[in-house]
């Protein structure tokens, strides 16, 4: 039984680390890249979780480079003010080969 186990691992973390990203994937890796952005704006980080709520909603993702090409539609909150709806189409790279994703070149609403 280990060795079956031991010969179905490889194949099983392949197949985890291949396809595109899902919309959590992406929401994620957007709340990120904003937060990274408004640290370095000079706002701290716990004002920052506590205050940004930020809805993705994924329209689709096409195999790019070596990452994804995803469009979406972004939508954030603070208790100041609600923002539009905003399409977007970014790049999207996998963080390393055990999971997460991170947005590539350039901010997820300009």
């Amino acid at each position: 039984m280990r060795k079956r186990t031991a010969l179905l691992l490889p194949l099983l973390l392949t197949l985890a680390a291949c396809g595109e990203p899902s919309e959590k994937d992406l929401q994620s890796a957007v709340k990120e890249d904003l937060h990274t952005r408004a640290l370095a704006a000079g706002s701290t980080s716990q004002a920052v979780d506590d205050l940004m709520d930020v809805r993705v909603a994924k329209h689709e993702c096409h195999p790019f480079e070596d990452g994804y090409l995803c469009s979406f539609t972004l939508k954030m909150r603070t208790p100041l003010f609600s923002t539009r709806p905003v399409e977007a189409e970014r790049y999207f790279k996998r963080k390393s080969w055990f999971g997460g994703w991170r947005l590539e070149g350039g901010d997820a609403v300009s």
